[in-house]
């Protein structure tokens, strides 16, 4: 084995922690019925769930989306595969365990971003930039604020961005096509971003036009294939296309203020992401994301709080994290030109430079709300289970259940599951809760309770915030 081969070890130890400490913080949101929206989560597992065990896409806890693997006119070819994994592991906790995994991978090239673009060929400078890559993605206090905010495969695109990234420093056709094709399949937005990063290429003008007309090849034929797959799919145009039509039609509306740039949006850039503007060619895509974050509508599940809907700054993390260590190279570089930083002197500042993100990181991860546990321990009840999961074991297979939209995570790997707040006036066509075999009724809600009692409902079983009512 080739003594450099040994540094890879180094991210093969970080992803595994990182990963874990993803893994437990998603576990635990869905085992609390804490997601940031239980009900978006229930929607997708609804979905893979149908998929997986009746080999249709079917939905009946939310009103509309089409009963298809473009369900809401997102195009991920995941909701192809993922059900295949369902089987294996039936539950949200393996969608996220999936999430975690993914974006923990991010984390070797990272490392290998970072040997190039920091290290160079210099014998230590090479993994010491590396290990610069590594604390700049895995001490980033975003990637992992987006990552957790529950299952979304455009999170994934985080991970694959830097893999394509890498593969092109490599210059490696073969594996930029393969890393491209993984980031395309994270969902569209990121098709329209995967030719812009030629245009980052360390190298003359004509071999950035080659990288991205390489990029604009793959986009292109990856877009031919989800124009062929979605032939059949009508009813749900792609929200960033529309909006983007909007803003041809009717011009630029922004919809965020100053306080969102303060409390949000700058935190994309600390610790140390503001080295991303010294690659601004790098950035780019990400800034044309953050634009279109800056300008969508607020009330429509784009949230600029770090404890909401904040998937859709997956594109600015995955380009900050790569700007940032492609500026720290340009650092790396501006010092190697002082005699005195040369050698020992420079492999010194960037080991320091290491320490102190070791240092900031934690503290920028508690501003954003971000506490992850990097050595959790798992076990049969670790993380916690709500004690409302015991309710959902006394449900009979094959029978309907209805509840609210809060609790439809405990429902949604079952077929016939409705929320009576939301999807049963649609889904059962405007029957009432006596149309379904069992109601989960939250405890304070009196009044509905009285109601499903009058309706002939019996309280069979009582755990945590919910009762679970048998119908006649």
């Amino acid at each position: 084995m080739k003594r450099g081969a040994l540094w890879w070890l180094l991210p093969a130890v970080v992803a595994a922690g990182w990963g874990s400490a993803l893994a437990w913080d998603m576990l635990a949101r869905v085992r609390q019925l804490a997601c940031v929206e239980n009900y978006g989560m229930a929607v997708y597992q609804q979905l893979i769930a149908s998929a997986a065990l009746d080999g249709r896409y079917l939905q009946t806890i939310h009103t509309g989306y089409a009963d298809h693997w473009m369900w809401s006119g997102h195009r991920s070819l995941w909701m192809l595969v993922v059900p295949h994994l369902y089987r294996l592991w039936p539950g949200a906790e393996m969608m996220v365990c999936l999430q975690a995994a993914i974006v923990a991978l991010g984390c070797f090239p990272a490392f290998g971003l970072g040997w190039r673009s920091i290290g160079g060929n210099h014998p230590v400078g090479g993994p010491l930039g590396g290990a610069m890559g590594l604390a700049i993605y895995a001490l980033y206090p975003a990637s992992f604020a987006v990552a957790r905010a529950d299952y979304q495969e455009l999170s994934f695109g985080i991970a694959f961005t830097l893999f394509a990234l890498h593969q092109c420093r490599r210059e490696s056709v073969v594996g930029f096509v393969l890393a491209g094709t993984l980031l395309c399949s994270a969902r569209e937005e990121w098709v329209a971003m995967l030719p812009l990063l030629g245009l980052s290429f360390p190298g003359s003008l004509r071999h950035r036009l080659r990288w991205t007309a390489t990029g604009l090849g793959v986009a292109a034929a990856y877009a031919g294939l989800l124009w062929f797959l979605g032939r059949d799919f009508s009813g749900y145009d792609n929200q960033t296309v529309g909006q983007v039509a909007g803003m041809m039609e009717l011009g630029v509306k922004w919809s965020r203020d100053w306080s969102d740039a303060r409390n949000f949006y700058l935190g994309f850039f600390v610790p140390v992401q503001w080295l991303s503007l010294l690659a601004p060619l790098t950035l780019l895509p990400g800034l044309g994301a953050m634009f279109i974050h800056l300008t969508a509508p607020s009330a429509g599940g784009v949230d600029a709080v770090w404890t909401g809907h904040i998937h859709h700054m997956a594109p600015v993390v995955a380009f900050a994290v790569a700007g940032a260590i492609d500026g720290a190279g340009v650092v790396s570089r501006l010092l190697g030109r002082f005699p005195r930083l040369a050698g020992p002197g420079r492999a010194l500042a960037r080991a320091a430079f290491v320490g102190l993100l070791a240092t900031l990181g934690p503290v920028w991860m508690g501003a954003t709300r971000v506490r992850p546990r990097i050595f959790p321990s798992f076990g049969v009840d670790n993380p916690p289970l709500a004690p409302e999961w015991a309710l959902v074991g006394r449900l009979p297979p094959g029978k309907t259940v209805a509840t609210d939209r809060t609790g439809s995570l405990l429902v949604a790997g079952r077929r016939g599951a409705y929320t009576y707040d939301e999807s049963m006036a649609d889904k059962l066509k405007g029957k009432g809760l006596d149309a379904v075999d069992y109601v989960l009724v939250p405890t304070q809600d009196t009044g509905l309770a009285m109601k499903v009692q009058a309706l002939g409902g019996t309280e069979v079983a009582r755990a945590g915030r919910y009762a679970l009512f048998a119908m006649p």
